[in-house]
């Protein structure tokens, strides 16, 4: 959904954020953007040991 209450993130926004909760040794896998809702976007993101994490 669409919504201008939503902020969204570069693929460079993801990753330092990743980096700076997980650290260095977290590569990510995919991205991908979890639909619905009306105020937050949020992602399930992927890394390459197979951890999830939205």
């Amino acid at each position: 959904m669409c919504s201008i209450t939503k902020t969204k993130l570069s693929y460079e926004e993801i990753n330092h954020v990743t980096v700076a909760t997980f650290g260095h040794e977290s590569k990510i896998m995919s991205i991908k953007e979890l639909k619905g809702g009306f105020f937050n976007v949020a992602y399930l993101i992927t890394f390459e040991n197979n951890m999830k994490t939205v």
